[in-house]
């Protein structure tokens, strides 16, 4: 019985040694992270439904202070309405993602409180290097939109590649998440210029879906104001502008018309199209001085 017993406990080290292995080899493996700040569970419901698509890395944003239902009411003494009308206000997040330069696409889930983002992912976006990382927000909400609380939290994270963002109200039905999913996945495309070859990641608009079926595309590129280089397409796209200030490696569409990628920082209206997923040192290397032509492909 002894020795039954010993090859038993032997046969279960190894059987449970084996499974944890193959847990972790998963976790490792996958780039995504579905981080998400919920409360009354509609924000929980969609990211659970993103980690099922997707099955990248379910990760919740914990404050060390939980919130009350009278704390996120709509009175005038609530205290997410303090906390939004302070703009020093970072709510403290009782847990960390110790492993977060693995994660290339992140899935961030958030309601809107009072026509914004809770502060508490003001925290978290000041956590941690988003830089050429891809954030693809998106929200619960009653009646507002995900655009307000976009355009306050970009800025903490600019160095990041956003993706437009999607809405889901209380009563959304889960074809609606796996619709977005679906149609709002990140395109990766090929930058050629002279023997480099680089990754450039697209965002999802209009724009973008049209450039796709042109390529592959050469196009002859000049300096211009000392922080980019332009050249037109040979053809228009649909124009979604917006007043942005550009970071070096980011490409978006001007006039409709052109194509500009920058190396340093510029502000004006612009379509946006994308970010090469390149240091600053490595981009000036491969973009030089002078005329570039650069070719887009899909491989």
């Amino acid at each position: 019985m002894k020795k039954i017993n010993i090859f038993l406990m032997i046969f279960l080290i190894i059987l449970l040694s084996g499974c944890k292995k193959t847990l972790n080899k998963n976790e490792e493996n996958s780039d995504i992270l579905i981080a998400y700040f919920s409360c009354t569970n509609n924000t929980k419901r969609v990211a659970q439904i993103i980690h099922e698509k997707t099955q990248g890395t379910l990760w919740e944003i914990v404050p060390e202070i939980p919130y009350t239902p009278d704390d996120i009411g709509y009175s005038d003494d609530s205290r997410a309405l303090f906390e939004k009308n302070d703009p020093d206000s970072r709510p403290a997040i009782k847990n960390t993602i110790d492993n977060f330069n693995d994660y290339e696409t992140i899935y961030l889930g958030y309601p809107i409180w009072w026509d914004d983002a809770p502060r508490i992912i003001y925290t978290f976006l000041e956590s941690y290097d988003f830089s050429n990382k891809k954030i693809i927000p998106f929200c619960t909400s009653g009646s507002s939109s995900i655009t307000g609380s976009l355009n306050n939290i970009k800025g903490l994270a600019e160095n990041a590649n956003w993706q437009e963002g999607k809405r889901f109200s209380e009563n959304f039905k889960e074809e609606e998440v796996i619709s977005w999913l679906e149609n709002s996945e990140v395109n990766m495309v090929y930058f050629s210029i002279g023997s480099y070859k680089i990754k450039a990641n697209l965002v999802d608009n209009e724009a973008t879906r049209e450039l796709i079926k042109k390529l592959p595309l050469t196009l002859e590129l000049s300096d211009y104001a000392g922080n980019e280089k332009v050249g037109p397409l040979g053809f228009s796209l649909p124009t979604d502008n917006e007043q942005i200030t550009t970071n070096p490696g980011e490409f978006v569409l001007y006039n409709g018309n052109q194509f500009v990628i920058f190396y340093g920082h510029n502000t004006w209206s612009y379509t946006r199209l994308g970010k090469v997923d390149i240091s600053l040192d490595e981009l000036n290397s491969i973009l030089g001085s002078g005329d570039v032509s650069l070719t887009i492909s899909l491989e």
